[in-house]
């Protein structure tokens, strides 16, 4: 089931957080918001979960237009941040919680947290409480509390945030592994880190303070137009660098061979352009170039 934002806009006691944000994440996909602290990743996806009202514009799920509907009928698995485990319940209870707030059978009940535990390998720690597992295994509950209830859309909102980075770099590979397995669920991820963001997601939104009070019209999300191409990309750590200046810069992806940044500006293309429309101060140059897989 895809998901679709039509103009939407979320303010918080009058300050305009996301303005008039138009983006559609297919059935399927792997959809990453990729920007700053506070320029409105969280917000898009909470406005999808329900926990915040759209001022205005309308979010669809599939073509069911879910923006009056509340957070448990939207049939979304979510994981944020903090992973939200009660640590006075075991393993299997965590992911078994959601399915006990539908009243789903005993029997399909067990099944659907034995399947959820398999698949993100936790099985072997079912009779456990979260404070005897590591941040690694803890997040692994989390995600299979998320797919137990069989989701459409499953929302992730930085939740590699608190892991270090070998465990971070085990996990992504463990996201994708989970993706392929479960090739109809639509995923939003909401990110701050680039190499994450070209890691998992077939398509990329950049956010920035366009999405703010200052915003104009003009400003979209830029996403990659080749769906998986950014997928392929892998970056060393050194990234982009930002650097002062008052241009308005495009970023373009160049199949196996780098990735380079010129002054000009403009919309986002057909031929796997990325637009930075709103990043009116800062320059973004390349400290080192991204090798194609």
């Amino acid at each position: 089931m895809g998901i679709r934002f039509d103009a939407v806009t979320v303010a918080y006691d009058g300050n305009v957080v996301l303005d008039a944000l138009d983006l559609t994440v297919a059935t399927g996909e792997v959809m990453a918001l990729l920007g700053p602290s506070g320029s409105g990743k969280t917000t898009a996806l909470r406005a999808v979960a329900g926990f915040v009202r759209p001022a205005s514009g309308r979010v669809f799920l599939g073509d069911r237009d879910v923006t009056d509907l509340p957070p448990h009928r939207r049939g979304i698995g979510m994981v944020v941040q903090s992973y939200a485990l009660f640590p006075h319940l075991r393993v299997e209870d965590n992911v078994a919680f959601g399915l006990k707030a539908r009243k789903v059978p005993k029997a399909e009940l067990r099944a659907r947290v034995a399947e959820a535990l398999e698949m993100t390998g936790m099985a072997a720690y079912a009779r456990r409480h979260p404070r005897e597992l590591s941040g690694g295994r803890q997040q692994r509950v989390a995600i299979a509390r998320a797919l137990a209830i069989r989701p459409d859309v499953l929302l992730l909102d930085e939740p590699l945030s608190a892991l270090d980075a070998r465990l971070r770099s085990g996990m992504l590979a463990e996201l994708a592994r989970l993706h392929r397995e479960l090739p109809e669920v639509s995923i939003l991820y909401v990110t701050h880190d680039q190499i994450e963001a070209l890691t998992l997601a077939d398509r990329i939104a950049v956010m920035d303070k366009a999405f703010s009070a200052a915003s104009t019209a003009a400003s979209t999300a830029a996403m990659t137009s080749a769906p998986g191409e950014a997928a392929r990309c892998r970056s060393s750590a050194a990234g982009l660098v930002p650097t002062s200046s008052s241009a308005r810069w495009v970023s373009r992806y160049r199949p196996r061979t780098h990735t380079s940044a010129s002054g000009s500006g403009g919309r986002v293309g057909t031929t796997g352009t990325v637009a930075l429309p709103g990043v009116t101060r800062q320059r973004w140059r390349m400290a080192a170039t991204a090798a194609w897989l």
